[in-house]
Formats: C-alpha cells, sequence, structure tokens
C-alpha cells in the first residue's frame, strides 16, 4: 500500500488510468470485484482507503453510467454558462446548473465545472472575459456587468426563504403549478449557498426546512404525513400512510451539494424500517416502502438500496431526487385523474426517482 501522500498520488493516477483503459477495451465499466483482480489490489482500496466509495472512483476517472465520459473543454462550459445566464436572465447558481443537467442532460453535470473552475466566483470571472469579446453573447455580457460574485451577494431581507429561486427562473405569465412552499426543494436539498444564507437570516437550517416541506409535498400527493425526525432520536424523519390502499413510506430526508452517497447510512436506514415496520404492520398497512429523498444519487447505491429490502420488512427502497419530487407535485395538479395506485407503483421499484420518471408518467 501506499505509504506517503506522494505514493498515494502516484497509485491513484495509476488506477484511474487503469479503469480507464479498462472500460475503453470492454465498452463498459468494470464491477469493482473484477477491477480490483485486474490490478491485483483489494476491493477495500476503493471503499476507504483511496476513495470513501466505488462510485467516488468512477466519478474521479470521468466514468457515468457504464461509459467514459467525453472530454469537455472550458470554451464548452462557458457557452453553457452563457447560454444558461441567458435563460435565467443570470448568472446561474449551483442549484440552477444541477437543475439545467438534469433536464438537458446535454449540460455538463456541476462536478464538471468546479473540476475546471475552482469554484463559482471564478466560472464567472471566466464568462465575464469570455463573453465581452464575442458579438454573440453581447446581451450576456450586459446581464454580467452588475453581477454580485457568487458567494457574497445578498438578496433583501425581507425574501422569504420559499421565494429564493430553486433553479427556475421568474416568468411574468408562468403556468407552473407549484406554490412557493415547495418550489425550493430543489435549492433546498442541494445546500444552495443563497438559500442558506437567506435560511439563517430568517433563523432555520435547510435539514429542517427540507424535511418539513417535503411533508408539505408528500402531503399534496395525497398522502396522510406524519413527521417524525429532528431531535426524535433513532427514528426516520417521517411517514406518508395511504389508507385506501393500506401502504406506506417511510422517508428520510438528506442536504447534500454533491448529491447522496449511501456509505453506512443503510445500516441506519434498516433500524429505521425495523422501528417503523412493526408499527405500520400492527397498524394493518400491506405494503411498506422506503424513500430517501436529496439532491441527486449515484447509481450504483441502488445495489444497497436492495440490499436493505432483503434485510426488512420494506418492499422497496427508493431514491427521489428533489427535483423529481417536485414535477411530481405538479403532475398531480395538473392531472386530477392521477391516483394513487400510479403513485404506488412509483414507490414499489427500489430504483433511483428521477425527472424523466416523472415524465413517463404524465405521458
Amino acid at each position: 500500500m501506499a505509504s506517503t501522500a506522494e505514493d498515494k498520488a502516484t497509485q491513484k493516477r495509476e488506477l484511474i488510468e487503469a479503469v480507464r483503459a479498462s472500460a475503453k477495451r470492454n465498452g463498459k465499466v468494470p464491477g469493482v470485484a473484477r477491477f480490483a483482480r485486474e490490478v491485483g489490489v483489494g476491493p477495500h482500496v476503493f471503499q476507504g482507503i483511496l476513495w470513501p466509495s466505488w462510485a467516488a472512483f468512477l466519478a474521479a476517472a470521468d466514468l457515468r453510467g457504464g461509459v467514459m465520459a467525453q472530454a469537455v473543454s472550458d470554451t464548452d462550459l462557458l457557452r453553457h454558462l452563457a447560454v444558461l445566464t441567458r435563460q435565467y436572465g443570470q448568472f446561474p447558481t449551483a442549484a440552477q446548473l444541477k437543475f439545467a443537467h438534469t433536464t438537458s442532460p446535454e449540460v455538463p453535470h456541476i462536478r464538471t465545472f468546479r473540476r475546471h473552475f475552482p469554484g463559482m466566483p471564478e466560472m464567472l470571472t471566466a464568462l465575464k472575459q469570455w463573453t465581452a469579446a464575442l458579438l454573440e453573447y453581447r446581451d450576456v455580457a450586459a446581464l454580467l456587468v452588475d453581477a454580485p460574485r457568487p458567494g457574497t451577494g445578498r438578496r433583501p431581507r425581507s425574501r422569504p426563504i420559499n421565494n429564493v429561486e430553486a433553479g427556475f427562473s421568474p416568468v411574468l405569465l408562468s403556468d407552473c403549478f407549484v406554490p412557493p412552499v415547495i418550489d425550493c426543494l430543489p435549492a433546498l436539498a442541494s445546500g444552495d449557498p443563497e438559500i442558506e444564507r437567506c435560511g439563517r437570516e430568517v433563523g432555520v437550517e435547510l435539514s429542517v426546512e427540507l424535511e418539513k416541506r417535503t411533508a408539505i409535498a408528500l402531503r399534496m400527493l395525497g398522502l396522510d404525513v406524519e413527521i417524525l425526525g429532528q431531535g426524535a432520536g433513532r427514528v426516520a424523519d417521517g411517514i406518508a400512510r395511504c389508507w385506501s390502499g393500506r401502504w406506506a413510506v417511510v422517508f428520510d430526508t438528506k442536504v447534500r451539494r454533491d448529491g447522496f452517497v449511501m456509505g453506512t447510512e443503510d445500516r441506519k436506514f434498516r433500524d429505521y424500517l425495523e422501528r417503523h415496520g412493526n408499527d405500520l404492520e400492527r397498524e394493518g398497512f400491506r405494503s411498506i416502502y422506503f424513500a430517501v429523498i436529496s439532491s441527486s444519487f449515484e447509481e450504483a447505491d441502488v445495489a444497497k438500496a436492495r440490499e436493505v429490502v432483503r434485510l426488512t420488512k420494506a418492499k422497496a427502497f427508493v431514491l427521489v431526487e428533489a427535483v423529481a419530487l417536485r414535477a411530481l407535485v405538479e403532475l398531480r395538479l395538473r392531472a386530477p385523474s392521477f391516483d394513487m395506485t400510479t403513485l404506488e407503483r412509483l414507490f414499489a421499484a427500489s430504483a433511483v426517482i428521477t425527472m424523466s420518471d416523472i415524465k413517463h408518467l404524465g405521458g
């Protein structure tokens, strides 16, 4: 094993090069056990020694969804930033970048931007310089002239937390059905610095707000929600019950700027299901599901979710992106015929629930 910082850096670089070569050679990303055998190291190297998880290792190697990510230049990223600035009427926030990637996969993930630029302020500076020299982006350059440096600009103190933009630009004649109280779910889940700053001003914690507003969203979907968390001991954040169908969802919310990674939290989730599952069975619920709501997830964690199902009373464990939960509420409000059977089907298969899943439900 590597013994010094320099040795570890060299080993990490060599392993990244090796997994890229393996993916290119085989046309797919190898599993952790297979790759560990290929390079002659133990799987633990990728699960706590050099990287916190296999997913983190693949992310470091720019491997996504079984294929190697295409190289992206600074110019490509600046072009995306310019288009988003024009779209939102302002330099995009971190939450808006994440939302843009979710709804338009051609927009690189925010992690790609962060690998090219030290931070959001540096992105803004680079975009100002780049657009200033291009006639086709004169309108964007004008928008950036007085743009506050990210992390330093302040919103008016009177602006309430539920009006902070969560990746959506204000439109005069908006046809959005989502009420402000949950419109901010994606920004809350991602721990957006602007909404965090606004929360401090009004004396609330993002984790508490995400829990409360997730509960409101679930109620708007027609479920009877009981909030349990925040200081109540080793319990989940809440339980959402469908009395007519005799099914329930035990849920937990996580504020994560770079997405939720399961790590060892599956043990805690098993405890939640053991505790709440027994109570729900006594209440006569035939099906119990578990859900985590956060900004984004790694597909690799679905395997851990299925293992939690195997060891507990849960029939499925879903990882729900906050932006998808918001879209689900809008679908429910737009289509009153959207029934509880359709909603249960969404919770009944262990998977990551994304915007595309909600769009599919809506036809």
